[in-house]
């Protein structure tokens, strides 16, 4: 029995990524692409990542020693089709251009790492569609169309339209986030913490670690939750997400930022499969037409940065749950560079599913 491997090398982007490698039995099927890719409706920056789905029987070790293997054999164009809700029958049509990232970790790992991707901003309520053209052959492999709208995302301004300023430390009241999740999407909360670490011989570093929740599936029309974040569960938070280092001598706290994210049905359906069963089964779903794989869309709603009141920092210090973490009582008042910005490594995760 042939083996058609499709290899998923990571994809790391702002909001979305997800890695595997499926291994999936067919003694029939040909040749074909696998693509694996998003469209971003909130930033405009879309990829796709795409890799022969490769018939062999045990030549995996010369596939390891040549993961030139694994490109398209022919050249290809990639586009990006966007369709408007008022006028679906005249899209526009973007090419997306091969970008070459540096090497990644692994067996399969290539100094060629192609994704084309593109930078065009998406009209809202528009779906989009990626086509791969064989320019020597002239086949096309596409996807079907895909769209994601913004998350419905509700948070408490204490101070009307100003700058909101929140009160943690209420136990009556706690700050909250309340969104609608629609029933075609999967969504998640994102909890951004920002601060800063002085270390022990004087230099400063801007921080950011990100706390994901549960994909949540809309099971109906417009579902409702609230999310609460009283005290004890932003401790929490922090003890899970910032690491102990001995050479920080303290730390200010800067920032929260909180993000509604959400996925079109593809990617639910897909996520959905991985969570019911053990077993390889989400890897046979598919929306490509022509191969195999996954294009996607993807949107999300944020607070922007919120300022804690100083009682805040003042509980971070004192509080017995976190001394470990070495906070000052004093909040953060400098310049503060964002590490995406400044091209630092971040990890994120999101709807990641080994």
């Amino acid at each position: 029995m042939k083996i058609i491997r499709f290899i998923l090398l990571l994809l790391s982007v702002s909001l979305l990524s997800c890695e595997s490698e499926p291994d999936i039995m067919n003694d029939d099927a040909p040749p074909a692409l696998f693509v694996w890719g998003y469209v971003d409706m909130q930033s405009g920056h879309h990829k796709v990542r795409i890799r022969r789905a490769i018939q062999e029987e045990g030549n995996m070790y010369e596939l390891a020693q040549d993961p030139k293997l694994l490109l398209p054999a022919d050249p290809i164009r990639v586009n990006l089709i966007i369709y408007s809700l008022e006028d679906d029958k005249n899209p526009t049509i973007i090419e997306m251009h091969p970008v070459v990232y540096p090497k990644e970790e692994g067996n399969f790992s290539s100094e060629q790492n192609i994704i084309h991707e593109v930078e065009y901003p998406i009209p809202e309520f528009s779906s989009c569609q990626v086509q791969i053209h064989n320019l020597a052959s002239g086949e096309i492999t596409s996807s079907g169309k895909v769209s994601a709208w913004a998350p419905g995302f509700l948070y408490p301004r204490k101070y009307g339209w100003y700058e909101p300023t929140f009160y943690f430390n209420n136990l009556e009241e706690p700050f909250h986030v309340h969104f609608k999740v629609y029933h075609d999407l999967v969504q998640k909360l994102v909890t951004e913490i920002k601060y800063v670490d002085v270390l022990e011989n004087g230099d400063t570093i801007c921080q950011k670690q990100i706390f994901e929740g549960q994909a949540i599936f809309g099971a109906g029309a417009f579902e409702d939750y609230i999310r609460a974040f009283p005290i004890e569960y932003i401790f929490n938070i922090l003890n899970r997400v910032i690491p102990e280092d001995p050479q920080v001598k303290f730390r200010w706290f800067y920032r929260f930022n909180f993000k509604a994210l959400a996925a079109d049905h593809g990617l639910r359906t897909y996520i959905q499969l991985a969570e019911r069963h053990s077993d390889n089964r989400k890897l046979y779903f598919s929306n490509i037409i022509g191969g195999y794989g996954l294009f996607y869309a993807c949107n999300f709603s944020e607070t922007g940065d919120i300022e804690p009141t100083w009682s805040f920092a003042d509980t971070l210090w004192e509080s017995p749950a976190t001394e470990n973490l070495k906070f000052s009582k004093y909040m953060y008042q400098g310049t503060y560079i964002d590490p995406d910005t400044a091209n630092m490594q971040v990890l994120f995760k999101t709807f990641h599913h080994e």
